[in-house]
């Protein structure tokens, strides 16, 4: 059993050339929003942004300054 799929100019939370993590969404959007997940200004590949920007947006949520 095999399967193929293309996804012609489909990328998915990889960032476009000449772009960084730097450039994506802060995780602080201010008053009290905060963001976590893939495509959100934190350092890391795929699923490690997700977890990498969760740990400050649940530190600054609960108010404190790193967990």
């Amino acid at each position: 059993w095999r399967r193929e799929a293309l996804a012609d100019g489909r990328t998915g939370a990889v960032d476009p050339p000449g772009a960084t993590w730097r450039d994506r969404p802060a995780v602080d959007r201010g008053d009290g929003v905060y963001l976590a997940g893939d495509r959100v200004a934190a350092p890391g590949v795929l699923s490690e942004v997700s977890f990498t920007s969760a740990l400050p947006a649940v530190s600054l949520a609960l108010g404190r300054d790193a967990l």
